[in-house]
């Protein structure tokens, strides 16, 4: 709920718990080759969103730690230069096992929320922390939901 201006940080908190909840149950269960034959979208396999995600929640991760020390500074993201992040992680990821993949993700994962968890009860949605947040919070949702579909396919075959 929004409450002038602030938003009370448990929604926060409860949309990355269901994300990363959502996430873990359509992974749990995959091999290594069905996390790179399941195609969630025409280029990236779930191994490669799952990459994709990681490396994303990491960057958030940072941003924090810098928030909290004072050495944050608001930087404008520039699309082409994120679809070229976004495609060198992937070609990085493939080198990698799906295995050693997921485990980042757990690790990261954990942070993300940790963090959303510590908030105070009310937060200004202007404040950077909470610009961090709700956008991992929105990242993972996307992805989750993208992933239990392909996932999904798993149980199919």
């Amino acid at each position: 709920m929004q409450v002038s201006g602030k938003m009370e940080t448990e929604i926060l908190s409860s949309r990355i718990r269901t994300a990363q909840t959502e996430i873990a149950g359509a992974i749990k269960e995959l091999t290594e080759a069905e996390s790179q034959q399941i195609m969630v979208n025409a280029e990236w396999s779930i191994k490669d969103v799952l990459a994709h995600l990681t490396v994303w929640l990491a960057k958030n991760w940072a941003e924090l730690e810098r928030i909290e020390t004072d050495a944050w500074q608001p930087q404008p993201m520039e699309m082409e230069k994120v679809h070229q992040h976004n495609r060198e992680t992937v070609l990085d990821s493939r080198a990698k096992s799906f295995a050693d993949i997921r485990r980042e993700y757990e690790t990261v994962s954990v942070q993300i929320r940790r963090s959303s968890e510590e908030l105070p009860a009310e937060l200004a949605e202007t404040s950077p922390v909470y610009r961090v947040l709700s956008g991992a919070a929105r990242h993972l949702t996307h992805h989750s939901h993208q992933l239990k579909i392909a996932a999904a396919q798993a149980g199919d075959k």
